[in-house]
């Protein structure tokens, strides 16, 4: 049975300037192929389908061209005398080396694109066009990573270039799917964490007496992160927390505070003890528990709450700051005052005025570490430092410990003394 197949089509001449040798060597062999396909045996029928197939432009070059002959072999020979002079290596090969590899092409597709080129450039050997090909794809090859491995190679031949190459290619798509999925699983992880209860800090409410909750980071009101009780303050077991989502490289571990890693992950807090809640596995400063109100002095009418910060050995403070009218007589020093009591408090304060007024000869003011931040700023107050004093409450005296603010304000008593006073 005869087979229908399509035939190579006509073939260009005019306005070609260069690759004629190589594109008509290409041609007749794709030609050779169809005629074997359809079985085509007889010389005369082999000469008359070429002329036919190659077109016109090919029918009118013959007809100019001495010695044709009378068979295949001698017209095809005619034409190949023809088309070879046409062939300009000096340009082939320029073409050659220009040669580089695309985005969307691999190394054995580029080898081939690299071996017709060669076609068309006259090497000596098939040795000399494997080691021009070989060349060509270390200097032009995309990626550096295989030009180094190709380059490490102490003898390296193309198809030693094949092999690398393959190899190569394949373990980055792999590398590359695994990278895939660990960022899907990260994205998947932070989702787990968030769901688990990962929050970020965020700036609390305002009570019913002004009271606003505020980081060491961020002092600033808006937000709600709670509600308050009857009493005014802030009710830490009703808080409601906005839910922020982490990535791995954004993470922030809910023990120790570091970055890049999850809580579960967390090696530096695995065996601290907190110094707020005694119990293992987390610093002080990220304890959940860490929140206190407080009632602190200050002439203006600010108000915030304390926030104890601890970072390894470093204990920082956060005070509220504002006028109260809740206010005890006692007699400090010798000197009668009424002094703002908050049960809620951490810290004696007093101003620099009326330390002046109580110190005595042998009175010893200490450094303080503490840090008292107005609402809203984010610059501590300057402090002189701290003091002991002696606080009589009817016909007991305690010594108690005040934190000295430069400055001017009412002064105010902590809790750790309240239960005692009241």
């Amino acid at each position: 049975m005869k087979l229908e197949l399509s035939s190579p089509g006509p073939f260009k001449v005019l306005g070609e300037q260069t690759n004629l040798a190589q594109k008509w060597e290409q041609y007749y062999k794709r030609f050779e192929y169809y005629i074997r396909a359809q079985n085509v045996t007889k010389d005369e029928q082999k000469k008359a389908l070429l002329l036919h197939v190659a077109g016109e432009e090919v029918q009118d070059l013959f007809e100019t061209l001495p010695n044709t002959g009378t068979t295949y072999a001698e017209a095809l020979a005619a034409l190949n005398t023809y088309f070879e002079p046409k062939n300009n290596i000096a340009f082939e090969r320029h073409l050659f080396r220009q040669a580089k590899q695309q985005d969307d092409e691999t190394v054995d597709n580029f080898i081939m694109r690299l071996s017709k080129l060669a076609l068309g450039c006259d090497f000596t050997d098939d040795a000399q066009k494997n080691d021009m090909i070989r060349d060509q794809v270390v200097d032009c090859c995309k990626s550096t990573d295989l030009r180094k491995k190709l380059l490490s190679e102490s003898e390296l031949t193309l198809e030693k270039v094949r092999t690398v190459a393959r190899t190569f290619e394949l373990s980055s798509s792999h590398a590359k799917k695994i990278a895939e999925d660990n960022q899907s699983l990260d994205t998947r992880s932070g989702e787990i964490n968030r769901l688990n209860g990962v929050r970020c800090k965020q700036p609390g409410p305002r009570n019913t007496n002004g009271i606003v909750v505020a980081s060491g980071t961020q002092r600033q009101s808006g937000n709600p992160l709670g509600r308050t009780n009857s009493s005014g303050r802030l009710n830490t077991t009703q808080a409601k927390t906005p839910w922020k989502r982490y990535s791995r490289a954004t993470a922030e571990c809910y023990r120790c505070g570091g970055k890049s890693h999850y809580g579960r992950e967390c090696q530096r807090a695995k065996n601290v003890i907190c110094r707020d809640c005694g119990r293992r596995g987390h610093f002080a400063r990220m304890c959940k528990t860490k929140v206190k109100n407080v009632n602190a002095i200050e002439s203006e009418n600010d108000v915030q709450i304390l926030w104890e910060d601890y970072e390894c050995e470093n204990n920082e403070e956060i005070f509220v700051l504002g006028n109260q009218n809740a206010t005890v007589p006692l007699t400090i020093s010798g000197k009668d005052l009424n002094i703002l009591v908050d049960s809620g408090a951490s810290v004696n304060a007093i101003d620099q005025a009326l330390f002046q007024q109580l110190r005595s000869a042998k009175t010893i003011l200490e450094k303080s570490h503490a840090k008292i931040y107005p609402y809203g700023k984010t610059t501590p107050l300057e402090l002189c430092g701290k003091v002991t004093l002696p606080v009589q409450v009817n016909p007991v005296t305690y010594d108690v410990e005040f934190q000295v603010i430069k400055g001017s304000g009412k002064p105010l008593i902590r809790a750790s003394t309240n239960f005692q006073i009241l």
